[in-house]
């Protein structure tokens, strides 16, 4: 009977000492209270802000051949700025950590008013505090990385969260088209006041990309615009001007 006894003692202890570890560790991994819950979802919305921005910046900056704020050596041409990346028989392409930088400078000055929907969360009792915001830009071949780092502090009550770092990756065409508009240079500036059409036309059918030629006789400048094919008859379009010295 005794030996039963301290047997069903330390089945006891057992029980409570699992139980204990139920209780007090087991919500903290799974269930989720309201408050993280909340992060979640806000961090959410702040992650489709920041994939909403950067895809507005790589459409703006493409279309006027790698700016955000295009130099004073671009032409006006339908409402867009398209820069010269051959002018007076010398390039003028930016390299593409300007372009980088150019996305970056969109980033940093879009972001703050998607993310400012946030402060409606103080009707639902919130206290919302916004930090400095900067960015960092990769162009990749097939895709375009962003860093931005954006501190958010979000208080409701006794509960206190922060968010401070967050990331996207947009496919894009937009390292080939650099990349390609710097061969093209290169191969202008064998011939400097020729168009290097056959060998632009050789390039776009062995990397499978269109192109157009777009002519200003009056000023000798050429628009070339390059096509990357983006399926439903849509396209990645970047343009850039050259200007030859003709008569």
């Amino acid at each position: 009977m005794n030996k039963r006894g301290q047997l069903a003692v330390f089945v006891f202890i057992a029980i409570v000492i699992f139980l204990i570890i139920l209780v007090y560790f087991l919500p903290s991994r799974n269930i989720k209270t309201d408050s993280d819950r909340d992060v979640e979802l806000i961090h959410s919305y702040i992650g489709s802000c920041v994939d909403y921005t950067l895809e507005n910046a790589i459409f703006v900056v493409s279309l006027q051949g790698g700016y955000d704020y295009p130099p004073e050596l671009s032409k006006d041409y339908l409402y867009l700025n398209i820069p010269y990346y051959w002018h007076g028989e010398k390039s003028h392409i930016p390299s593409i950590e300007d372009i980088e930088g150019e996305l970056s400078s969109f980033i940093d000055s879009s972001f703050p008013n998607c993310i400012e929907n946030l402060k409606g969360l103080e009707e639902l009792g919130y206290n919302v505090e916004f930090g400095s915001i900067s960015s960092e830009v990769e162009i990749l071949d097939d895709r375009v990385i962003a860093e931005v780092y954006y501190p958010v502090t979000i208080k409701k009550g006794s509960d206190s969260f922060s968010l401070e770092s967050f990331s996207s990756e947009i496919y894009s065409d937009l390292g080939r088209a650099y990349k390609f508009s710097e061969m093209i240079v290169e191969e202008q500036k064998k011939t400097p006041n020729e168009m290097p059409l056959g060998f632009i036309t050789k390039l776009s059918h062995e990397n499978n990309f269109s192109f157009e030629v777009i002519y200003d006789e009056e000023q000798s400048d050429v628009v070339y615009v390059l096509m990357f094919e983006k399926g439903d008859s849509d396209y990645f379009i970047y343009p850039f001007v050259f200007s030859y010295q003709w008569k």
